[in-house]
């Protein structure tokens, strides 16, 4: 699925970080960085991930990771940075 959104609203970069989950409900795990892709799993409060991409739409920023053998986004709010490792 394409994204609609314009080139000044999408802010790519590509990142090696582990982050932590902080929200108490666990974060939704996606197939697309955004909230009108479908929702593929939940990652659960205080899983580590690591962070492969992080992409800013419309001031939200989304990180995208694998988590259980898919990879997705979900949305970076919901964690917090643990680590950088330098690539």
């Amino acid at each position: 699925m394409k994204s609609s959104f314009s080139t000044d609203e999408v802010t790519e970069k590509e990142v090696k970080d582990e982050w932590i989950i902080t929200a108490n409900s666990g974060v939704n795990f996606r197939s697309g960085a955004g909230t009108s892709f479908q929702a593929i799993g939940k990652i659960p409060k205080d899983m580590k991930v690591q962070v492969e991409e992080i992409i800013e739409i419309e001031d939200l920023q989304w990180g995208k990771t694998t988590y259980e053998g898919d990879t997705g986004w979900f949305a970076i709010k919901y964690a917090k940075q643990v680590q950088n490792i330098d690539i």
